[in-house]
C-alpha cells in the first residue's frame, strides 16, 4: 500500500535534519509514533513540560553541587 501526502517543500526540509531525506524522516516519525502509542508510551509533551523538567534538572544539579562541597 502506498500513501501520498503532499506538503510544501520548505516545510518538509524544516522537519528533517540536515542531510536527511524528508520523506524518510516523515516515515520514521510516523512509525515511531504508532509504535509508542500501541505500547502506551506516547503522551503529549508540551513546552511547559520541557520548561518544568529543565528547572527540576537545574535545581537537582545545584543541590548536588552544594552537597558535594559540604560533604
Amino acid at each position: 500500500m502506498n500513501i501520498t501526502v503532499e506538503i510544501p517543500e520548505e516545510l518538509a526540509y524544516q522537519l528533517a535534519r540536515a542531510g536527511q531525506d524528508p520523506t524518510r524522516a516523515a516515515l520514521e516519525a510516523s512509525a515511531l509514533e504508532g509504535f509508542l502509542k500501541e505500547h502506551g508510551a506516547f503522551s503529549p509533551y508540551t513546552e511547559q513540560d520541557l520548561e518544568h523538567d529543565g528547572e527540576v534538572a537545574r535545581q537537582t544539579a545545584q543541590r548536588t553541587q552544594r552537597e558535594r562541597r559540604a560533604g
